[in-house]
């Protein structure tokens, strides 16, 4: 396994890549329009489908902490936005290059976590159960010479990570991919298992396509109708957009197009488990267990981030003694839940199309370290 200091270049870039790979093949991309807009330290109008606006004094958050952060926040290269909600009221908020409050726009691999609430939902009504074999979703791809332990992977494993795929942001795997016409049979029968099923984590793409394939073959409707009918279009704003590999299938690793309230809407749900203004969206059962810790991960102690750990399609760790969940996308696409401070942080940026340099890693860690060092800070 790597450490993560030896694959910044290549660290978390799965949708981003798998973004050049989509647009090669469906001609219909995102293209943002830059546009700088005015700066709103504190949240300024009520729009439909929006939590309620409040100012960061009125919900306890240190106001000249908030605005310092706000002043660092625009010094880091290609981000485009920054939210603050605290007890379910946005309290700040900052556009920066491009979008504005509704631009959607891809958010890399926060769009796993999305994927992980859409298998609590075909869980809790019944198309699917976790310890259901992949295999049986994809039988086509079954024959004498697969790899055996591939008919031991379930629903569970791929939701954690623990299928055995090994480590897959690389250019190796999106060579292969870009040049494929079927995903699920590079996945299931050529890309070979670095482990058995269930016996460690570790961060796959891969992975998280299956369980678009088998959410869709079990509900009958793509990833992106499913999400509209049963989460974003209860919830505020339906998904516009969302990129489909050769064969049709919405990608699950990733960049599915979102807008920053979307993104706070999506947060603001988890955070009261499951429900959004009384109304139930996803078992809480299941966010309690999407959000525990249920693997330690490569990442382990990272700047002030401790014991950074994997749940269902969450990441988690501790920050000077509150646990925070994260959904987190290449380039800066991150959305903090911190229960103990009823605080969620929501931010966007160039996902870094193809970009594996530094680039996209000195953006991405520098909004990782502003939201535990100068945002969660202000909550206290």
């Amino acid at each position: 396994m790597t450490p993560l200091s030896a694959r910044p270049n290549l660290w978390h870039g799965a949708a981003a890549v798998l973004s050049m790979v989509v647009l090669f093949w469906c001609q219909t991309p995102y293209e943002a329009t830059a546009q700088r807009t005015t700066l709103r330290r504190s949240a300024s109008r009520q729009v439909a489908f929006q939590l309620p606006i409040s100012t960061p004094q009125e919900q306890g958050m240190d106001a000249d902490m908030l605005a310092r952060a706000y002043e660092r926040a625009a010094a880091i290269p290609r981000i485009y936005s920054m939210l603050v909600v605290r007890h379910g009221r946005l309290v700040a908020e900052e556009y920066f290059d491009a979008p504005t409050r509704t631009t959607p726009m891809p958010v890399a691999s926060v769009g796993k976590s999305i994927l992980g609430a859409l298998v609590g939902i075909a869980v809790d009504e019944g198309h699917v159960s976790l310890d259901q074999r992949m295999i049986d979703f994809f039988p086509e791809y079954d024959s004498p010479g697969l790899d055996s332990r591939k008919r031991d992977i379930t629903i569970r494993h791929l939701v954690q990570m623990r299928a055995g795929y090994p480590y897959d942001s690389t250019t190796e795997f999106f060579n292969l991919i870009s040049r494929s016409r079927d995903w699920f049979r590079l996945i299931i029968v050529d890309w070979p298992l670095e482990r058995s099923p269930g016996t460690a984590w570790e961060y796959s793409n891969a992975g998280s396509h299956l369980l678009s394939g088998i959410l869709t073959r079990a509900t009958g409707m793509s990833l992106q109708e499913f999400a509209n009918q049963h989460l974003f279009g209860r919830i505020g704003q339906p998904i516009q957009y969302w990129p489909r590999d050769p064969q049709g299938y919405c990608t699950g690793p990733g960049d599915v197009n979102l807008s920053p309230l979307q993104l706070a809407l999506f947060g603001q749900m988890i955070l009261k488990h499951g429900k959004w203004r009384g109304m139930k969206i996803l078992d809480p059962r299941w966010v309690s267990d999407s959000l525990e810790d249920h693997s330690a991960t490569s990442w382990g102690n990272f700047w002030p981030y401790r014991n950074i750990r994997y749940g269902n399609l969450w990441w988690y760790a501790e920050v000077d003694g509150h646990e925070v969940h994260f959904a987190w996308g290449h380039g800066g696409q991150f959305i903090t839940v911190v229960p103990t401070l009823d605080l969620i942080v929501v931010t966007t940026a160039d996902n870094f199309l193809g970009d594996f340099t530094n680039n996209s890693w000195n953006t991405e860690g520098a909004i990782f370290w502003l939201i535990a060092t100068d945002v969660i800070p202000a909550a206290y």
